[in-house]
């Protein structure tokens, strides 16, 4: 029986790519949003910048592009463009006029926290 695999990411790839296609359908990002947007959040409502499900569609959007680690996944969101970032949803922050990606900690500790079914 092979080893549980411990880094789930490889596996959210391989079930993201087929359904994100950005040649067909350009508005892709909204419809991911649309779904991730029901999924129970399991943080304490104080503090909380980011939407669950800006930082699952930015994560998800992340791992499709290669992305394979959550400190890969902070890179990425720190380097993408600010159009990107208000397609996935990402909070607007008004003292600096620009959209605010999550950090790595913050991805990590809300997949960490989310249920996988």
């Amino acid at each position: 029986m092979p080893a549980e695999q411990s880094c789930l990411i490889p596996v959210v790839r391989d079930r993201l790519t087929p359904a994100i296609d950005s040649r067909t359908d350009p508005y892709w990002a909204a419809d991911l949003r649309k779904q991730l947007a029901g999924i129970p959040d399991p943080r304490d409502r104080r503090g909380v910048r980011h939407s669950i499900g800006s930082i699952l569609a930015l994560a998800a959007a992340a791992v499709v592009a290669g992305a394979q680690s959550f400190t890969a996944i902070g890179e990425w969101a720190a380097d993408a463009p600010q159009s990107v970032l208000a397609a996935l949803g990402a909070r607007f922050d008004p003292r600096h006029a620009r959209y605010a990606a999550p950090d790595e900690a913050t991805v990590r500790r809300v997949a960490g926290r989310v249920d996988g079914d």
